[in-house]
């Protein structure tokens, strides 16, 4: 008897202490991650418990915002934006945080965590949940000076190679690139040097037909740029190329220009609207002779762009219109146009497109000769156009309890597996 009394007063001290933790959970930080940069939004929920993750952001009481953008090392420098809502309205704060290239997924994940939790601390000593929050200080016992290593003077190299290939019976196909990269970006300078190299075989068998192409394309890339204030850079772009699928031989052109950003470059992550005009010459040499009865030219172009992005809570969206025409004609010019957004239009509804759309009319290189059918089937020759187009468009809207603490992988759910394994 007296053991089922005394299980019975543990039954409903539990069953007290469990009512107790789900009122104080009812008071958690509820918290939207609005993440544009590399997050694992289930490790983050399942190291970070004493907040409330909600599924939209004008149900949260902090909007948080990471950002990342790429350092001159080709590291990344994260930005978190915690912006306070309803009872925290006006409670901001911005942390930022420098990754290494060699840095691993984890460790890149681990360092998000530390740092949400540290912006995050100022709202949640708001709530009864601060009782249950420990603080640990981890500094050293002894402060040891760091020189900073200058033996590369701030440049980054690196060497890239891959093969892809594919086929079946009737078709086989093997996609090769190469490429070099050296980079050095300070405050004021940029330096950027890229040199690539891509071919694609591809063999066609089929009822005794026999037919192989082969395309060929290299590039050397070059950018210098140097910063004047916080709104205007100048700076000049060149390239060497050789492409056969676009009857390019050689291939250089030179284009200095200028640049001025409507916001501070330091407001980047958030905004920006760049005004960029450059001019130059190009030379050509082709492998056959062009529409134009040509098998050299010197020509000289212009372009002029313009690139507007915005990230907010709503949504993000980002244009980029260029427009290009060679002086000697006016005519020969292109305009195009390309867009991302993603735009939450109200509760649970969003609309998100990826797109560019094109009008061509300075085709100067086509060949004179045309294209054969095999030709035109497999894509080995540019052939002539006044437009082209590209497109991903698409909505969604969830909808349902605006809580989402669980973290549970069985089966790879929320790790992009989930139940299509079986089909």
């Amino acid at each position: 008897m007296k053991r089922i009394l005394l299980l019975l007063l543990l039954a409903v001290n539990i069953s007290a202490f469990s009512q107790d933790i789900s009122q104080i959970r009812q008071k958690a930080v509820k918290v939207f991650i609005d993440c544009n940069a590399f997050c694992d939004l289930q490790y983050i929920k399942d190291h970070i418990k004493f907040v409330n993750y909600v599924r939209d952001a004008y149900q949260s009481d902090v909007y948080v915002l990471i950002v990342s953008e790429t350092t001159g090392n080709n590291g990344s420098r994260y930005t978190l934006i915690f912006e306070g809502q309803g009872k925290f309205k006006g409670q901001n704060d911005t942390l930022h945080f420098f990754t290494k290239p060699d840095q691993t997924h984890d460790e890149i994940r681990n360092t998000i965590v530390k740092y949400l939790k540290i912006g995050l601390l100022p709202y949640v000593a708001h709530t009864p949940l601060i009782n249950y929050v420990k603080v640990k200080e981890a500094l050293p016992q002894k402060a040891k000076q760091k020189v900073v290593s200058t033996k590369w003077n701030n440049w980054i190299f690196r060497i890239s190679t891959n093969a892809n290939g594919n086929g079946e019976s009737s078709y086989k196909s093997l996609f090769l690139r190469s490429s070099f990269k050296a980079s050095r970006v300070t405050n004021d300078w940029i330096f950027d040097f890229d040199l690539t190299g891509n071919t694609h075989i591809a063999v066609y068998d089929y009822n005794g037909f026999h037919y192989k192409s082969r395309t060929f394309s290299s590039s050397f890339n070059s950018l210098i740029v140097k910063s004047l204030s916080d709104h205007w850079s100048i700076g000049a772009q060149s390239n060497l190329m050789r492409s056969t699928y676009l009857n390019i031989k050689f291939g250089a052109s030179l284009k200095p220009g200028i640049e001025y950003n409507l916001y501070p470059y330091s407001e980047s992550t958030i905004h920006q609207m760049r005004i960029l005009y450059a001019v130059g010459p190009e030379y050509y040499t082709y492998y056959d002779t062009t529409i134009f009865d040509k098998t050299k030219e010197l020509l000289w172009r212009q372009k002029l762009s313009l690139d507007y992005e915005i990230v907010q809570k709503w949504g993000s969206i980002s244009l980029s219109l260029e427009g290009k025409t060679y002086l000697h004609d006016f005519r020969r010019n292109s305009l195009r146009l390309y867009t991302t957004f993603n735009i939450r239009l109200f509760k649970g509804f969003s609309v998100f497109a990826i797109g560019s759309v094109g009008s061509v009319h300075d085709q100067l290189y086509l060949p004179k000769g045309g294209a054969s059918v095999e030709e035109v089937l497999t894509r080995q020759q540019a052939l002539a156009t006044q437009f082209d187009y590209s497109f991903f468009v698409g909505i969604s809207y969830t909808f349902g309890d605006i809580f989402n603490n669980i973290v549970n992988p069985r089966f790879g759910y929320g790790q992009g597996g989930g139940f299509s394994m079986m089909y």
